[in-house]
């Protein structure tokens, strides 16, 4: 028991006390009102009793009424709290699903560098050989030669393929056995 909950607790036993002497003086006049008629003293003492326990009461609906409205009010805020929690959960929901959306592009543009880079070693390597004369340069759509046009990519074309027109390509023919 602390020193702020003592006082309180003699405070409403003092309280109570009072309470319970009064209603039984308020008993006692009621009965004798009952019996015999009251004299002028009795009447006043009566209708003071009654008074009191009218005050007493209704100090405590308008106290009721007051932690009612507090209790209404800590409610409402409850309810909103909980609301911006729901908001605060679904919205770290979407981002999460942002976050998944972006690594997947991220691993798709990461592998479309990689093989960007991957082309232009194979390039780079076909145009040094090409340099260097070992093999001589060949259209990269039919094969044949000689190269007529570079596109912007520096892939070989010969003059039908770069018009649009590739020529058509000569098979020999198996030996029937």
């Amino acid at each position: 028991m602390t020193r702020r909950t003592r006082p309180n607790r003699e405070r409403r036993a003092l309280a109570a006390r009072a309470r319970d002497e009064r209603r039984a003086r308020l008993r006692n006049l009621i009965d004798r009102a009952g019996r015999v008629t009251l004299t002028t003293q009795e009447a006043d003492a009566l209708r003071g009793l009654a008074e009191a326990e009218f005050a007493e009461s209704d100090a405590l609906r308008a106290t009721v009424g007051g932690q009612q409205s507090a209790a209404n009010r800590h409610g409402a805020q409850l309810d909103a709290a909980h609301a911006a929690i729901r908001e605060a959960e679904q919205a770290a929901a979407e981002w999460k699903k942002t976050a998944a959306t972006y690594s997947g592009l991220y691993s798709s543009a990461e592998q479309d560098v990689t093989n960007y880079h991957e082309r232009q070693a194979a390039e780079e390597h076909r145009r040094r050989v090409v340099a260097a004369g070992t093999i001589s340069a060949a259209c990269c759509v039919c094969g044949r030669g000689p190269v007529t046009y570079r596109n912007y990519r520096e892939q070989p074309f010969c003059a039908p393929c770069a018009d649009g027109q590739p020529a058509p390509t000569t098979t020999t023919p198996e030996p029937q056995p």
